[in-house]
């Protein structure tokens, strides 16, 4: 082969050569060293805030309608729409109670009033309330002695009985004879709006009982007065119908 021609194939060899790497190189990239790729990072995870705890919702204090409250055993008892607010706090009050055949009577020192309560059904009735009529001085005896009572049942004394024979028709008056002597008593007696409470219990007595009881008389009560075992009141009254009941 002359020089000419192997020139010439070195020639073309060089530019086949050429040619081949260079379209690897476009088509690859395996041509030529690469380097290693880096790493691509992990995306650090976003913390998740937690949501602000909820501030509790305070209730606001129910505030009572009434500028008095009953307490203890009356306000177990106690019925407002029937009686209203109280209208004062409770109160320990001398009275005198006395039980009839069929109800009872009973005197305030602190309004001088006598009520007589008729027992219309279980522990339940009507009441009414007289101005007590019975005057120191004025009446010879306090009882009537040409009226005579059955065995074992009394005629009461004094302002009641004046009225049991003056407005109830005495021995045929609605709530009978008497089972006992009237007994002076300490009370705790509440006003209401429409009403009253009142409750007598032996187990509540103590001096200071007595002592609030004290102011209403000028006898030292200390030396004498003792609890009735044998009485026990729970009684609401009720001016709208003059209704009662008991809630012992």
């Amino acid at each position: 082969m002359s020089n000419n021609r192997r020139a010439s194939f070195r020639h073309i060899a060089v530019a086949l050569a050429t040619s081949l790497i260079a379209t690897c190189i476009m088509t690859t990239g395996a041509c030529t060293p690469q380097r290693p790729l880096a790493e691509t990072p992990e995306p650090s995870p976003t913390p998740t805030v937690a949501p602000p705890s909820p501030t509790p919702t305070v209730a606001p204090t129910p505030t009572s309608a009434c500028a008095f409250e009953p307490a203890g055993e009356f306000r177990e008892a106690w019925n407002p729409e029937g009686l209203g607010c109280p209208e004062d706090e409770e109160k320990v009050i001398w009275c005198a109670w006395q039980e009839f055949e069929h109800g009872y009577m009973l005197w305030r020192i602190d309004t001088g009033k006598i009520y007589v309560f008729s027992i219309d059904g279980a522990d339940e009735g009507h009441w009414q309330e007289y101005d007590d009529p019975w005057v120191e001085g004025k009446y010879p005896i306090d009882i009537d002695p040409d009226i005579i009572p059955p065995p074992d049942l009394k005629q009461p004394k004094r302002g009641f009985g004046l009225i049991w024979r003056e407005q109830l028709g005495g021995p045929k008056s609605a709530i009978g004879w008497a089972l006992m002597e009237e007994e002076g008593l300490c009370a705790v007696i509440q006003p209401f709006e429409k009403g009253f409470m009142l409750r007598y219990n032996p187990e509540e007595h103590s001096d200071k009982i007595v002592e609030e009881c004290q102011v209403w008389l000028s006898e030292d009560l200390s030396k004498f007065y003792r609890p009735r075992e044998n009485i026990r009141v729970g009684m609401a009254l009720y001016y709208a119908d003059n209704s009662w009941h008991s809630y012992k």
